[in-house]
């Protein structure tokens, strides 16, 4: 899987197939697609999602399985298809235990669905995403792994972290770093960098030229302090613009937010396990967000230059409601201001909701809107 960059550039492959998530498939969840869609369409490959969502027809006992009744069931199979047709993604059903489905309603439901796949076709599938999300995951060699008990990091970036994004308001396109590098990634607002802990010259310098259009990059943990032979604090004031002071003693990653720079946030994110090394960023004119709950130390800082921002965040989960502030400081469109799922592109519009009430969506231009459910 760490070699996803190799795998998008093989011209063997046409088609990459997966299950969508399983860590966030529960409803409220955003069952999101567990690879990097808009790099796959970048090197002209395909996406095909296996439709394995379990309905309340599994089998007593069956692993993963969310649901208990049939409107449930519903909805989490509308949620798929919303997925995929913003994300210009094909899929197939997988019916593990010959039951999923057996329902006429399902069935019927699913026809309705393969009737508007169909339409999609004839529509624009173009992205709307003004949020791009870059992994690095040759960073993956440089800490422990995630089963390890000392990174509470890695994981919960691709997991938790992930999951706000998709509640933040705004669509976003997942790359790779090596699409970035290679100059293949149109412009966007926003660049989260997950997990650029490692980056290679090339990929340093094509972050360089980004610092500029107003744009915004927002940075995790340790954003480029593995160098080829050394780790280094200058490499990360280098790329980030903000100085670090590190601290060997693990201490936690939670975070009291600025609920007067943040307001309608939570007053903490992060985990209270230890996690070490642990950066402390140099708040020095930069506007403080956030600050290490035990120590009281600037945690999340945003420092601007004279055509950028830099946003350093000392580890996930950073809350849909700041991503939200950072996406809509930085000039990106805001469809729905509320913690749901979106899924958004150029013709279509769904959401999964997380919480009850009602929902207003701020389309990007007047357009008539249907219904396809």
């Amino acid at each position: 899987h760490l070699a996803a960059a190799a795998a998008h550039r093989l011209d063997s492959v046409d088609i990459f197939a997966c299950p969508h998530s399983y860590g966030r498939r529960k409803l409220g969840q955003d069952g999101l697609f567990r690879n990097y869609p808009a790099s796959l369409a970048l090197h002209n490959k395909l996406l095909l999602d296996e439709g394995d969502d379990r309905t309340y027809l599994a089998p007593d006992g069956w692993p993963a399985t969310y649901v208990t009744n049939l409107k449930e069931s519903l909805q989490v199979i509308r949620r798929e298809f919303a997925n995929i047709v913003t994300h210009g993604v094909g899929m197939y059903y997988m019916d593990q235990s010959a039951t999923f489905f057996n329902d006429p309603q399902i069935m019927a439901d699913m026809a309705n669905l393969k009737k508007w796949a169909d339409y999609s076709m004839t529509l624009p599938r173009d992205s709307a995403a003004e949020v791009a999300v870059i992994s690095s995951l040759e960073s993956a060699f440089y800490h422990t792994d995630r089963k390890s008990g000392s990174n509470h990091i890695g994981y919960q970036l691709y997991e938790g972290q992930i999951g706000q994004l998709c509640q933040s308001g705004a669509p976003f396109d997942w790359y790779l770093i090596e699409d970035l590098e290679e100059g293949l990634i149109p412009p966007h607002k926003v660049y989260v960098f997950l997990d650029a802990f490692y980056l290679t010259a090339e990929q340093r310098a094509a972050i360089e030229s980004l610092k500029s259009n107003g744009r915004t990059l927002l940075w995790f943990y340790a954003p480029g302090y593995v160098l080829p032979d050394k780790l280094s604090l200058d490499a990360m004031k280098t790329l980030t613009g903000i100085g670090f002071e590190q601290r060997q003693a693990g201490s936690s990653l939670e975070v009291r937010l600025n609920n007067d720079k943040l307001p309608g946030t939570p007053e903490y994110f992060g985990t209270t396990k230890k996690q070490a090394p642990i950066f402390i960023p140099d708040a020095t004119r930069a506007e403080v967000w956030g600050w290490y709950k035990q120590t009281n130390k600037p945690a999340l800082v945003a420092k601007s230059f004279d055509n950028w921002r830099s946003i350093y965040c000392p580890g996930p989960i950073l809350p849909a409601g700041v991503l939200r502030k950072i996406f809509s400081d930085a000039g990106v469109h805001i469809y729905l201001n509320t913690n749901d799922n979106l899924m958004v592109n150029k013709s279509w519009i769904g959401i999964h909701t997380a919480y009850p009430g009602v929902k207003k969506i701020r389309l990007l231009k007047p357009s008539p809107v249907y219904d396809v459910i």
